[in-house]
């Protein structure tokens, strides 16, 4: 099992379900087609985004439709505040210099994966729901995280038509 931090995941948990609570009011006639939480490549930042069957229809990209770091639709990112507060307490608590801040970095990201997931597993997301944590600005590291996330998160199908539009199979396991 990969390890995480529960702290994080279960405020991150909270901060999804209100998120996506908005986002069905928001836009109740069109069905959430992503959801993703976005980060930077040190995992000490969070927002999310969504975007919507109709906002999908519009593009024209494949690469828009999959990289969530494109999507612009969202909920209130204020309901981030406290896991953002402990994801960056445990930034800063990690050692730059002797591993351990590749391992928490890692360990923040799972916790935002393992947060997806629980959301998934509680019906909060539809079953073909695109779920997704992406960078901003993705080393090899991140995006070898990002695919296994996508594995984890998404049917296969739908985990290999997003690996092979954003070019990242080859970071699989």
């Amino acid at each position: 099992m990969i390890k995480f931090n529960e702290k994080i995941k279960s405020l991150l948990v909270l901060a999804i379900k209100k998120t996506k609570a908005e986002l069905d009011e928001k836009y109740k006639d069109d069905k959430l087609f992503g959801y993703a939480l976005c980060t930077d490549d040190a995992v000490m930042t969070i927002y999310h985004v969504a975007c919507t069957n109709s906002w999908v229809k519009e593009q024209d990209d494949k690469y828009m439709i999959y990289s969530s770091v494109e999507w612009g639709q969202s909920g209130e990112n204020s309901h981030f505040e406290k896991a953002y507060d402990e994801i960056y307490k445990d930034y800063e608590n990690s050692d730059h210099e002797d591993g351990s801040f590749e391992i928490n970095s890692d360990m923040r990201f799972e916790a935002m994966v393992q947060a997806l997931k629980e959301c998934k597993e509680e019906a909060i997301f539809d079953e073909d729901t695109i779920l997704s944590v992406a960078s901003t600005d993705p080393s090899e590291e991140s995006q070898f995280l990002q695919m296994r996330g996508i594995d984890r998160l998404n049917s296969p199908k739908l985990a290999n038509e997003m690996a092979s539009v954003l070019g990242i199979e080859k970071y699989r396991e």
